[in-house]
Order: C-alpha cells, then structure tokens, then sequence
C-alpha cells in the first residue's frame, strides 16, 4: 500500500470515530494498529508488501459495525480493538525463542531490528484480551488526563504540621 491509501485510512477512521462520538482515539487507534505494521509483510515473506495496514483496516471494519450502534463507550471500542484478529499476531528472536516480541512494549518493526524473527498466529499464546483492553484504556485515559492539563505546583508556604 502506498502512503494515499494510509492517509485514506486514518481519514476514514477519523470520520468513524467522529460519528461514534469517540474521536478522540484516533491517535491510540493509529498507534496501537501501527505497533503490528510489518508483522505481516515478514509473515509473507515479502518486503514489497509493506507498509501494511491490515491492522488499520481491521480496526476500521470493526467500527464500521458500531456505527450502527445505539450506545458507544470508551470500554466498548477497548474490547473491540483488544479482540482484533492481529492481536494473535506473535514473533520471537529466530536464534532465541525465549525473547518473545509484547506488543504492549515495543512496535514489531523495533524488535525486528534487533535480528531475525519468527512469525506466527496463535490464539494461545496471544496476549489476553482483557489485559490489551485494559492497557488501551489505560493509555486513553492517560491521554484525556494529560490534554486536560497537568497540574501545577501549589503555590505560597508548605502547611505547617504541628
């Protein structure tokens, strides 16, 4: 996929969010689906198919879904996400099996440039969903407290304790 087709993608999520009344998980969206991209094209075995977005448009599809719901939430769209089918998506050293790629940690491309990995899909193996969809929740929060300002140091004497 070219870079249009990227931009394309984050447009639509952007309007998907909008229209959910959740846009502002775009950027955790964008970073989330982006620490898998590349994943697949090594599972491939093909170097022409990156970038890949298919994280991305696994996002985007399960949105188009609710769309059409009644009732959106922050929790709602974490347990969504944290059930995609990329987050099956494993990777280990090739030379060292034991080292183990977490995705909540690092992005796939930064742990593939540390040496040769191994790809597979494994639902057993696979981070839990319930860990992903608290750690996506986590990091939003984190976000909405942090664009609501930090707060600052009080001012005037400390309190006198007697």
């Amino acid at each position: 996929m070219d870079s249009s087709t990227n931009t394309k993608e984050e447009s639509t999520l952007a309007q998907l969010l909008t229209t959910i009344g959740l846009p502002q998980w775009h950027d955790l969206i964008l970073d989330w689906t982006g620490r898998f991209d590349g994943w697949r094209a090594c599972y491939e075995a093909s170097p022409t198919m990156q970038p890949d977005f298919t994280p991305l448009s696994m996002a985007i599809a399960a949105l188009l879904e609710m769309a059409g719901a009644t009732y959106t939430s922050d929790v709602a769209l974490a347990e969504v996400l944290a059930n995609l089918d990329f987050t099956y998506w494993r990777a280990c050293r090739a030379d060292n099996p034991r080292e183990i790629w977490y995705p909540l940690q690092e992005t796939f491309r930064e742990f593939a440039t540390r040496g040769p990995v191994s790809v597979w899909a494994d639902t057993e193996t696979a981070i839990p969903p319930g860990v992903i969809k608290y750690w996506l929740l986590g990091r939003q929060a984190f976000k909405d407290w942090r664009s609501e300002g930090t707060p600052q140091p009080a001012t005037g004497s400390p309190p006198t304790i007697q």
